[in-house]
């Protein structure tokens, strides 16, 4: 079995330890992930260099995705890291910033987006939904292509870049859609822009709060610290019922 088959085998297994086939989207990936208990965290931290980070911490894993990236970009992310987890897990960390395409980058980089393209954007998937509007598959439309993309929820260069790569648009149409701006297309057929703007989200584990707040009451931590952990969630410290520890002096 060649690589590029191993990588959609593997895709597809995926799919199917999520309750997913190969034909369908995947609607809401962050929250699917974290219920099978591969937490998904995401926050504007404005990273320069990076856009997603697989971690692991005592013994659990995480996925760490920048919510100032346009959500397209977030949801490619997240599937890339899945990859890894999936893979190269025994590793420590990973930090990346995925891209489709992604001439240049390292061999294991290639894989996870390769695994990311396959996992979002399955032939079947895409060619279920062309049947189901009517189209022949050498007969995509840019709007088609936008239409496709805002359904199975994948930034547009993304959606671009697979349908070439599946020969259902010609080099040509992909040379030349993508110069072209998904927000403005979007608009035209009255659609939603959401997936090409960023989110900012702050999402975050239930138990982030509780280890703070156990750390600050156990005089592990200053209330000062305290309060800064749960600002960046957007709850004050100060209208918490909390059982001060001893010899705190700067609890206001």
């Amino acid at each position: 079995m060649s690589g590029s088959s191993l990588v959609s085998q593997m895709a597809r297994d995926a799919r199917r330890r999520l309750g997913l086939s190969e034909d369908i989207p995947i609607r809401d990936l962050f929250r699917l992930l974290d219920q099978k208990g591969l937490r998904v965290i995401r926050y504007p931290f404005g990273f320069r260099k990076a856009s997603a980070l697989l971690a692991r911490y005592q013994g659990e894993h995480f996925i760490v995705v920048d919510s100032t990236r346009s959500l397209g970009h977030q949801v490619f992310s997240v599937a890339h890291e899945y990859g890894h987890f999936l893979l190269h897990r025994d590793r420590l960390a990973f930090v990346c910033d995925p891209s489709y395409p992604d001439i240049g980058s390292a061999e294991v980089e290639r894989w996870a987006n390769r695994f990311a393209a396959e996992f979002l954007m399955p032939r079947a998937a895409l060619e279920r939904w062309l049947v189901e509007h009517g189209l022949a598959n050498d007969r995509v439309s840019l709007f088609d292509a936008v239409r496709l993309q805002q359904a199975i929820g994948v930034s547009c260069e993304a959606i671009v870049y697979r349908l070439a790569e599946l020969g259902l648009i010609t080099p040509d149409q992909r040379l030349a859609w993508v110069q072209e701006s998904p927000v403005r297309l979007a608009r035209k057929l009255g659609l939603q822009t959401d997936l090409y703007l960023p989110d900012n989200a702050i999402q975050v584990p239930e138990e982030y709060q509780v280890l703070w707040v156990e750390a600050y009451e156990t005089g592990q931590v200053t209330f000062a610290r305290l309060q800064a952990a749960l600002k960046r969630i957007g709850v004050g410290a100060g209208n918490l019922d909390l059982q001060h520890p001893v010899r705190v002096e700067d609890v206001t």
